[in-house]
C-alpha cells in the first residue's frame, strides 16, 4: 500500500474515483503516449507491397473490388468460367467474410490510393483503439499509470505486429474486430455505470459494426450483457437493465441487418454457402473445408494462447486471467466483472468449437492486459499474485533445469492431448501456484510485512519492465527482420499500377508462370494491383472474344507479342498485348544494356528501382541456350563487396528447363539502393562491371 503522502502526490496517475469515458488532460496525455508507442512499434513498413497468401491476399483483393463497386464484393467481377459458390479463392460474389472491413479498406483507398496500406491503416486503428479501451477499462481499478502500461503492453505483443502487418494467422479483420469488440465492452460498462438508455444505444451501434466485421465472433459482449442482467437480478453487482439489453440487441440488429438482408436476397446461394461455412467452423463436419485448423478442446489454452502471447507463453495469460476473476468476485467492480466475463466466455466457448486459430480469440486479448494492469496495482498489497505473475516468465528456465516437472503432465487425461503433450502450461500452473503459496504464507507469517510487499512489488515491476518494455519490442524487431524480404517482394506491383492506368476496363490478364513466390497468390496479387481479372491459364482468345474482353499476357520471359508500354524496366514481370503478335522484344527501355558471358549464360542487362529506403528491386535480363543454372551476383558498395547472392532460375517463377533458349528471362532480387552500388560482379570468377552514378532525372 502507498503512504498517504505518496498517494496524494501520485493520485492523478495511480487512481482515484473516475467517471468512465470522462477524460481530462492527464488521460489525454496518457492516451497520446499509448498511441505514439503503438505507431512506433506497428507502423514502420506498414505499406510494404508483399501480401501474404490466404487471409491478407484474399481480403486485400476483395477490398480492391469493393473500392471499384461498393456494394458488390467479389474476386472476379465477370468470371469467364463457371465458379462454385464454395470456391472462395475464385469466387464471383465474395461473401466468405462480412463486409465492414472491406468498406473501411475501400474508403481508405479512396483517400490514399489503391495500396495494401489502406487496409493495414484500418488494422492499426483497430489495435490502437483496443489499447485505449484497455486503459479506460483498467484506470479506475488499477490507476492511470498501470492502465497505460497495460495498453502499451497489448501493442508490444509480437502477435499484434503479425496481425497489423498481415503476416499469417490473420490480418486486418482480426484487428478491426478487436477494436470494435473492445469499444463495445467499454460502452457496455458505461451503460451500466450511468444506467442510461442512450449509452445502451451506442453500445448496440458498436456491436452491430463488430458483427459486420466477423459475425458470431463479435457476439461475446452481447453474452456478457445478458449475464450482467442476471447479476443485477441476483444483486451481485450493479448489473444491466433488461430494457437496456434489448436496446443493445435491437440497435445492433438495425446496424447489421440491412446488409445481411440485402446480400441474402441478392445472392441467396452464395449467402447461404457463406453462412454454412461460418457455422461449419463451429462443428466442422468432414465435408466442410476448414484447412488444417481442426484442434482438440484444450487448444485454446495451449496452442492458441502460446501463439498470441509468445514469447511469454500461455501460462502468463491464464494466471493473470485468473486474477481477473478473483478481483471481480472480491470487489465486484463493474469493469472488472465485465472484463472477466468477456475473457473467459471467449476462451471457454471457443474451446468447444472444432476450428481454432489464434485470431479467433484475439478479440478478447485486451482483457488479459486489463488483468495485468490490475496486478501491477494489487501486487503491493497482495504480493502473492505478483510472485505468481513473475514466476510465469521463468517457466522455460525451470523446465530446462528441472525436467522432472514434466511428470505432472502424466496425470493429465488423454482427452486433453495438448495439455498432456506440450510442455509449459501444466508445469506453469504448478510453478505459479507454488510461488503464490510460498509468498502468501510468508506474507501472512510476517503479519503482512510492508517490507516484504515492497520487495515483491519492486521485483515484479522490474521483471515486467524488462519483459514488456524490452523483450517484447526486441521480439517485434526480430520478426521485422525475419519477414522483411517477403514483405518487400511483389512481382506484380510495378506492372499492375501501369496496367490499372492504361488498359481498357474490359481486359483480362493471363499469367504465364510455373511457380508462385513463397507465401503468395500471384494471380490475386495481379488482380489487386491491376484491377483486372487474372487467370493462371494459357491465353483463351475464343472465350475473351465471345465475352468482349481484350486478352493480355503476363510473363517473366520475352514473348512474341507487343509489350505494354510504360511498365518500368525494373518490374519483375512483363506485360504483352496478346492481340498484337510481334517479334520478341529487346530488353525494355530504361534498362542498362550489357553483353556479359557468365559460365554459359549471357547477362544482357539490368535495371533497378526503389522499394524502400534500404532496398532496391533489381532485375537481370538473362539468355541461356541450354537449361540455365544459378547465377552469383555481387554488389560493391562503399568500397567493399557484399556477400554474393545466389540467384536460381526459379526466382523467375518458371521451371529452369522452360527458360532454355528464351530470348531473355527475368532474374529478380532485392539489393542495396542503386545510388550506393559502385560496381556489380557476376559468377564464381567475379566479373566486375563498374556502374556510373544514376542520373538525378532517372525514373
Amino acid at each position: 500500500m502507498h503512504s498517504p503522502r505518496v498517494s496524494q502526490r501520485l493520485g492523478p496517475w495511480l487512481g482515484r474515483p473516475l467517471e468512465p469515458l470522462k477524460l481530462d488532460r492527464v488521460d489525454a496525455v496518457l492516451i497520446v503516449l499509448i498511441w505514439l508507442w503503438g505507431v512506433w512499434l506497428l507502423a514502420p513498413g506498414l505499406g510494404h507491397p508483399g501480401m501474404h497468401n490466404w487471409d491478407e491476399t484474399l481480403h486485400q483483393t476483395a477490398a480492391r473490388s469493393t473500392y471499384d463497386s461498393f456494394f458488390f464484393p467479389h474476386m472476379y467481377s465477370d468470371p469467364l468460367y463457371p465458379v462454385s459458390p464454395q470456391d472462395w479463392l475464385g469466387a464471383h460474389v465474395w461473401l466468405h467474410k462480412p463486409i465492414a472491413p472491406l468498406w473501411f479498406g475501400a474508403m481508405m483507398m479512396h483517400l490514399i490510393g489503391v495500396t495494401p496500406l489502406a487496409m493495414r491503416i484500418c488494422a492499426l486503428i483497430g489495435q490502437l483503439g483496443a489499447a485505449v479501451a484497455i486503459y479506460l477499462l483498467a484506470r479506475n481499478g488499477a490507476g492511470r499509470l498501470c492502465a497505460a502500461i497495460g495498453g502499451g503492453a497489448f501493442l508490444s505483443l509480437p502477435f499484434s505486429w503479425i496481425l497489423t502487418q498481415g503476416r499469417i494467422f490473420g490480418d486486418s479483420y482480426d484487428c478491426i474486430l478487436v477494436g470494435f469488440v473492445s469499444l463495445t465492452v467499454v460502452l457496455l460498462v458505461r451503460t451500466i455505470e450511468t444506467d442510461d438508455w442512450r449509452w445502451a444505444a451506442w453500445t448496440g451501434v458498436a456491436l452491430g459494426l463488430a458483427h459486420l466485421t466477423k459475425t458470431v465472433m463479435a457476439l461475446a459482449p452481447l453474452g456478457v450483457a445478458g449475464v450482467m442482467v442476471g447479476l443485477r437480478w441476483r444483486r451481485f453487482s450493479k448489473g444491466l437493465r433488461l430494457t437496456h439489453l434489448l436496446i443493445i440487441g435491437g440497435v445492433a440488429l438495425l446496424v447489421s441487418g440491412p446488409w445481411n438482408l440485402y446480400a441474402a436476397l441478392k445472392w441467396p446461394e452464395v449467402y447461404r454457402t457463406g453462412a454454412e461455412l461460418t457455422f461449419g467452423h463451429i462443428q466442422a463436419p468432414p465435408e466442410v473445408a476448414v484447412g488444417g485448423w481442426r484442434r482438440p478442446v484444450d487448444a485454446i489454452f495451449v496452442e492458441m494462447l502460446n501463439h498470441e502471447f509468445a514469447p511469454i507463453g500461455s501460462i502468463f495469460a491464464v494466471v493473470v486471467g485468473t486474477w481477473l476473476i478473483i478481483r471481480g468476485v472480491r470487489r465486484r467492480e463493474t469493469a472488472v466483472i465485465v472484463s472477466a466475463l468477456w475473457l473467459w466466455s471467449t476462451w471457454i466457448t471457443h474451446s468447444f468449437i472444432s476450428v481454432k486459430a489464434p485470431g479467433h480469440v484475439w478479440n478478447a486479448a485486451p482483457a488479459v492486459l486489463v488483468a495485468l494492469a490490475l496486478i501491477l496495482r494489487d501486487m503491493w498489497s497482495a504480493p502473492a499474485i505478483g510472485a505468481a505473475t513473475v514466476s510465469t516468465f521463468f517457466v522455460p528456465m525451470f523446465l530446462e533445469k528441472y525436467p522432472v516437472l514434466g511428470k505432472v503432465r502424466s496425470f493429465i487425461p488423454p482427452e486433453l492431448p495438448q495439455l498432456q503433450t506440450v510442455p509449459g502450461l501444466a508445469e506453469g500452473v504448478v510453478i505459479a501456484s507454488a510461488a503464490a503459496l510460498v509468498i502468501g504464507w510468508v506474507y501472512w507469517l510476517t503479519s503482512r510485512s510492508p517490507m516484504l510487499a515492497r520487495a515483491v512489488g519492486i521485483s515484479t515491476a522490474g521483471v515486467l519492465v524488462l519483459q514488456l518494455g524490452i523483450r517484447l519490442p526486441d521480439e517485434v524487431r526480430r520478426l521485422k527482420g525475419e519477414h522483411q524480404q517477403r514483405m518487400l517482394t511483389s512481382y506484380e506491383r510495378e506492372m499492375g499500377l501501369v496496367l490499372d492506368r492504361t488498359l481498357p476496363k474490359k481486359s483480362v490478364l493471363f499469367l504465364s508462370i510455373d511457380l508462385e513466390s513463397p507465401g503468395v497468390f500471384e494471380g490475386h496479387e495481379s488482380m489487386f494491383w491491376s484491377g483486372r481479372m487474372s487467370y493462371r491459364l494459357p491465353v483463351d482468345f475464343a472465350t475473351c472474344h465471345a465475352r468482349g474482353y481484350h486478352p493480355y499476357l503476363l510473363s517473366p520471359i520475352a514473348q512474341p507479342y507487343a509489350p505494354v508500354p510504360g511498365v518500368p524496366a525494373h518490374a519483375w514481370m512483363r506485360a504483352y498485348d496478346a492481340e498484337v503478335p510481334a517479334g520478341p522484344p529487346p530488353i525494355p527501355e530504361g534498362a542498362t544494356p550489357l553483353d556479359l558471358q557468365v559460365e554459359g549464360m549471357r547477362v544482357l542487362g539490368f535495371a533497378s528501382g526503389p522499394v524502400d529506403r534500404e532496398h532496391d528491386k533489381w532485375v537481370f535480363f538473362i539468355h541461356s541456350d541450354g537449361v540455365p543454372h544459378g547465377l552469383q551476383v555481387f554488389f560493391l558498395t562503399g568500397g567493399k563487396t557484399n556477400e554474393p547472392l545466389q540467384l536460381e532460375p526459379e526466382a523467375s517463377l518458371m521451371h529452369r528447363d522452360h527458360l532454355a533458349g528464351a530470348p531473355w528471362f527475368l532474374l529478380p532480387t532485392l539489393g542495396p539502393p542503386r545510388a550506393r552500388v559502385k560496381a556489380l560482379g557476376f559468377g564464381n570468377k567475379v566479373q566486375r562491371i563498374p556502374l556510373e552514378p544514376p542520373s538525378p532525372n532517372a525514373k
